[in-house]
């Protein structure tokens, strides 16, 4: 599923007059739970897929923590 198609989904954080929100107002964190989810995998599961703790994917989903590149490499290839 292509980053587009998880901001089409995503719900609107911002009140505007655009049907869709664009990327870049969506932070990354829910970007990466809504692809999560569209990919029915659990937190743990894609933990295991990037090569990391549960615990680091919770965090950058709630905002907590940036990804580094190497995350973002492995969760590109998973």
């Amino acid at each position: 599923m292509w980053l587009s198609e998880v901001a089409a989904k995503a719900p609107p954080l911002i009140a505007t007059k655009r049907q869709q929100p664009m990327i870049d107002e969506i932070p990354f964190g829910q970007l990466v739970r809504a692809w999560r989810r569209g990919q029915d995998l659990t937190q743990e599961e894609l933990a295991r897929r990037v090569g990391c703790a549960a615990i680091t994917v919770r965090k950058i989903e709630a905002g907590a923590m940036r990804p580094r590149s190497r995350w973002l490499r492995a969760w590109q290839r998973s």
